[in-house]
């Protein structure tokens, strides 16, 4: 989020930002990879960071300028999520197939 002034609020299972309560944009939680905070004055509420905290998706806080200047990460959940989406990945190239041929050959062996 880039406009001082911004809100970024949780409702249901999204994200909503706005701004004098008009809805800017919204994102459902479950595509989110991470939240961008690039300016002063935006505001993100507490239900909004336990959200993306349990879900392990970080928030990052950029200067004006570019510079980061803080993120949020939820300790828990780091090597977790690092694990589910490294297995998402796995459908895109050939570590998907090794391990449904390692599995396949553990289920023969046993």
């Amino acid at each position: 989020m880039e406009e001082f002034g911004s809100f970024v609020g949780k409702h249901s299972e999204r994200l909503i930002v706005t701004k004098k309560n008009e809805t800017i944009i919204q994102a459902p939680l479950l595509h989110l990879e991470g939240v961008l905070i690039a300016s002063s004055g935006v505001s993100i509420s507490a239900d909004a960071v336990r959200e993306c905290a349990e879900r392990g998706i970080p928030i990052h806080f950029v200067s004006g300028t570019g510079n980061a200047y803080a993120s949020l990460y939820s300790a828990g959940l780091t090597g977790t999520v690092q694990t589910r989406r490294a297995q998402l990945q796995a459908f895109c190239d050939k570590r998907g197939l090794q391990a449904v041929i390692a599995f396949i050959g553990g289920k023969i062996n046993s």
